[in-house]
């Protein structure tokens, strides 16, 4: 697929799930996308579960105030259809979203160990669409300790090895499977693997970016909101 140089993108299709810090990010790039002057920006909320279609989409797991004001203000905007993962309606409302989009934003993952898992059937959904469309471009979002994450060895990137493979290996299974259908597509992706998403975490508006081994560490968590930021 040929793919043409992007300087600033002016329509955005952001999918991301309805439940978890994963789709939490989605929810905050969505925010931070309206805020870009003349970027059309669409959106799909995506349930793992009955459950989920019950929720608030516009809802995140944040405890500081101005952060949930931020999202409600930016967010009542726009219209957030939703769908459950895998479903018919979903692929025709990711279809929609992605079509004539600059780029493709993919927050549809989660590692609490209470959700059911959507983030591979998610992702195929997303990819095919956009292969259908002929959008090239994705930003997905993953999780430190899924392949190469580059930190280095440490006591939590261990500790964290071991829960994953252990009380979260369901969790570690469907990320691994996620970025395995990213990364057999022929789009030009990026992979971004967040330390941990705090809901307590204050925004700093700035970040570390690990790309190799050898560059250092990272602080444990971080806010939801500078992770939709990068």
């Amino acid at each position: 697929m040929h793919i043409p140089p992007l300087t600033t993108p002016k329509v955005v299709a952001v999918i991301f799930a309805v439940h978890g810090g994963m789709g939490d990010v989605g929810k905050f790039a969505l925010a931070h996308a309206l805020q870009m002057p003349g970027v059309t920006v669409r959106a799909v909320g995506l349930c793992a579960s009955i459950s989920d279609e019950t929720l608030d989409c516009r809802h995140a797991d944040v405890t500081l105030p101005e952060e949930l004001d931020y999202l409600d203000s930016a967010l009542k905007s726009i219209s957030l259809p939703t769908a459950r993962v895998g479903t018919a309606e979903a692929t025709a409302l990711i279809q929609l979203a992605v079509s004539d989009a600059d780029a493709v934003i993919a927050c549809v993952g989660n590692r609490q160990p209470q959700l059911e898992r959507c983030g591979a059937t998610g992702m195929r959904q997303v990819i095919d669409a956009m292969s259908t469309v002929g959008v090239g471009r994705l930003v997905a979002l993953s999780s430190m300790g899924i392949n190469t994450d580059y930190l280095p060895t440490s006591f939590i990137k261990v500790f964290w090895a071991c829960l994953l493979r252990t009380y979260l290996r369901s969790a570690w299974k469907d990320l691994l499977s996620m970025e395995t259908v990213v990364q057999s597509s022929n789009l030009n992706y990026v992979i971004v693997r967040p330390m941990g998403l705090s809901p307590e975490e204050p925004s700093v508006k700035s970040w570390k970016v690990l790309t190799a081994h050898g560059e250092g560490g990272l602080k444990l968590t971080i806010s939801k909101s500078d992770v939709a930021a990068f």
